[in-house]
């Protein structure tokens, strides 16, 4: 198995299930195929969620089985992710070499850059609203 990891922040959570088949559309895989980290390690997407109390509301790693299903360009995964779950998306598009900033896409598809506060609080805080 040939594992490769991709990371999100949600501004605001979204619930499990329209995660998952946000997901499951964007790779063109069957629902059944995004599974939570711990209940299979033979899945095609595991989902690591963690909830936090301040900043982007929930940290969303995805962990994809490259035999399996090909990779999706990580601007088009947040853009799908956010028009499906109607949340501003956070990644990190590697376009700068600053580590404090980031790029956010609305659920409208409208994308622009971002800055992370640099001071340590539980999660990625941004530093405008």
């Amino acid at each position: 198995m040939s594992d490769a990891h991709t990371g999100l922040y949600l501004r605001t959570a979204a619930p499990w299930t329209v995660l998952r088949d946000a997901l499951a559309a964007a790779y063109g895989i069957p629902r059944t195929a995004v599974v939570l980290f711990d209940e299979a390690d033979d899945s095609i997407v595991r989902v690591d969620m963690v909830d936090h109390d301040e900043g982007c509301k929930q940290q969303v790693d995805l962990y994809l089985d490259l035999t399996r299903v090909r990779g999706v360009a990580i601007v088009r995964l947040a853009a799908h992710v956010a028009a499906a779950t109607g949340c501003d998306v956070v990644y990190d598009d590697e376009s700068t070499k600053d580590p404090f900033e980031w790029a956010l896409v609305d659920a409208a598809g409208a994308t622009r850059r971002v800055t992370q506060s640099i001071e340590d609080l539980d999660g990625l805080v941004l530093n405008e609203p």
